[in-house]
C-alpha cells in the first residue's frame, strides 16, 4: 500500500512539473512571436521609408 501511495505522489508531482514546463514553453513561444512581429515591423518601416513610393505618400520630414 505504501508503494501505491508513493507512486501516486510521484505521478502528481510529475503532472505538476509537466504543466509548469508547458506554461513556460507557451510563454517562450509568445515572446518569440512578439519578437518576430517587432522585427517584421522594423523591416517594413525601413523598406517603406527608403522607397520612393513611401517618400511620395509620406514626404520625409
Amino acid at each position: 500500500m505504501e508503494d501505491k501511495k508513493s507512486l501516486e505522489t510521484t505521478i502528481a508531482e510529475l503532472k505538476l512539473e509537466i504543466s509548469q514546463l508547458k506554461s513556460d514553453e507557451h510563454k517562450a513561444a509568445i515572446l518569440s512571436n512578439d519578437q518576430r512581429y517587432q522585427e517584421s515591423q522594423v523591416r517594413f518601416r525601413t523598406v517603406f521609408e527608403a522607397s520612393r513610393l513611401g517618400n511620395k505618400i509620406f514626404p520625409p520630414t
